[in-house]
């Protein structure tokens, strides 16, 4: 279903992706075929091996567009004919008991653990002659003026990699995490007639999770460290055309630093 913000014909600021967005108040649901087969081995306790493939046949599809207003972006929405999604995906989760090779008592305590998951994804937007498109505001037009029959479908990347690497008590709540997460380029949205498709550069994240159990003054607590985008990655977009940048979009956002006590009753 198209969120709120989609189908209100009103112009807002969305600071993530530094840009104005205006929805689409004639907007349909989409509707899906969703086809999944998979594989998974459970070799020991808590740890596994997967593998999966994935098919998705959707019709009327939400896509982003884009156009330029006062040489401003501003993107808006609305419904592609037909798309297919479809894909694979790798996953194992692994431990290792830190008492074969250490004698301390923080690490001997303590288990290793690797969780790793690689996804690759392909899609296709399928986009005939007679297929027309409904946008607010303008008359019913030839779908063929927003989409390109055979490209790919928005925020779509081809490989997703995330890697989960920790250290955790056997005894009780005490968890250090490092989260690697990795996008390639993605389109955020459809150009503007004639023009190319936007596209979105996530790179590489790393995080940083801590968590601990706590006992203070006859109450069960739980302390929270999070430390989001280590690197300092920023968001980053662009477009190209004939091997020439014609369009570039970016911005820092820089390391966020959380922490939190809950009460465990």
């Amino acid at each position: 279903r198209p969120q709120f913000r989609e189908l209100m014909f009103q112009v807002y600021f969305d600071p993530e992706a530094n840009r104005q967005y205006r929805g689409n108040p004639l907007l349909t649901d989409s509707e899906f075929l969703n086809a999944e087969v998979r594989y998974e081995w459970y070799f020991a306790p808590e740890q596994r091996l997967s593998v999966a493939g994935f098919y998705k046949d959707i019709d009327k599809p939400i896509e982003a567009f884009t156009g330029f207003n006062d040489n401003r972006p501003e993107t808006s929405f609305a419904n592609a004919p037909r798309a297919v999604l479809y894909g694979a995906e790798l996953e194992v989760q692994k431990y290792f008991p830190l008492a074969e090779w250490f004698d301390g008592p923080f690490l001997s305590s303590r288990r290793a653990v690797v969780i790793g998951n690689y996804t690759h994804t392909d899609s296709e937007i399928s986009v005939d002659a007679d297929d027309t498109v409904s946008v607010f505001g303008t008359a019913v037009q030839p779908a063929s003026n927003f989409f390109v029959d055979g490209s790919q479908l928005t925020g779509q990347s081809d490989h997703l990699v995330n890697l989960q690497f920790g250290l955790e008590s056997e005894s009780g709540l005490s968890q250090q995490t490092i989260l690697l997460s990795y996008s390639s380029d993605r389109v955020t949205s459809r150009g503007p007639a004639g023009l190319p498709d936007i596209y979105e550069s996530p790179g590489l994240r790393v995080d940083f999770v801590a968590r601990q159990a706590l006992h203070l003054f006859n109450t069960d607590l739980e302390a929270k460290l999070e430390v989001r985008n280590i690197l300092g990655e920023g968001y980053e977009e662009f477009q190209e055309r004939a091997g020439h940048t014609v369009y570039y979009n970016r911005y820092d956002v820089g390391t966020a630093v959380s922490a939190s006590i809950t009460v465990n009753f």
